[in-house]
């Protein structure tokens, strides 16, 4: 039998994210496929690494949390960006990265050494 979570309790669960990776926790995009699991080594060569500002996500809502404020840094290296990991102290979350259709959206998935990344869009559902 399936889980079934009313509204209230998936919006509490997705409120987690802003504690559990707060202002000052970091996102490595990174180029080739993400791991399996989060608990595994990272993988591929890091492009640009962002830290998280101020207030990095919006209030919980509907079962989902977003990313607010600008979310960018310069790259360190140039590729093609497949994935990230973001760290929130001892906490890692993988995701997919793309212009569309991914977990993250960047404004440029070919990115170049000394160029700025920025994250358009994360948004984290839960079910």
């Amino acid at each position: 039998m399936a889980f079934r979570k009313n509204t209230t309790l998936r919006t509490n669960q997705a409120a987690v994210y802003s504690t559990q990776f707060p202002a000052g926790s970091t996102m490595e995009i990174r180029t080739g496929s993400q791991p399996a699991s989060a608990n595994d080594a990272a993988t591929g060569t890091v492009l640009a690494t962002i830290t998280l500002p101020a207030n990095p996500w919006a209030a919980a809502s509907g079962g989902s949390i977003a990313k607010q404020n600008t979310w960018s840094a310069t790259a360190g290296a140039t590729g093609t960006a497949g994935w990230a990991r973001i760290t929130g102290g001892s906490n890692v979350m993988d995701v997919s990265v793309g212009t569309s259709g991914a977990d993250a959206i960047i404004d440029n998935a070919s990115i170049v050494n000394g160029g700025t990344v920025t994250v358009t869009s994360l948004s984290i559902t839960i079910s």
